[in-house]
């Protein structure tokens, strides 16, 4: 994204549907897949996020979808806005300690 588009906001938050065979929505019960996708220089905060849902995997009837998969699409949307805020064990070191102001890092599991 260019910094222009972003000026004076936190975060940009882009929502995508595809109905073409993209190789992840292809794959699997694959509804919707999100990520951050623009970082801020300075802490490595995401800036701007994506969020794709997978529009064939979704049933429609007369334009509403049944109740049961109207659920299930608010629960993986929720899931998948965190993913785009950045909740994803990579970024998990970047996250900084509020007490020091510097990032928690990385260490391994189980040390």
């Amino acid at each position: 994204l260019p910094e222009e588009t972003i000026e004076n906001t936190d975060y940009f938050l882009i929502i995508d549907g595809r109905l073409d065979d993209l190789a992840l929505c292809s794959s699997g019960n694959v509804l919707a897949f999100a990520a951050p996708c623009v970082f801020d220089n300075t802490h490595y905060n995401p800036r701007a996020g994506k969020i794709t849902f997978c529009m064939d995997r979704m049933s429609t009837l007369g334009g509403q979808l049944p109740a049961n998969e109207f659920e299930q699409l608010v629960t993986v949307t929720h899931h998948e806005l965190l993913h785009a805020l950045g909740a994803e064990s990579d970024y998990f070191g970047f996250f900084k300690n509020p007490a020091t102001d510097l990032p928690y890092g990385f260490t391994r599991r189980g040390s």
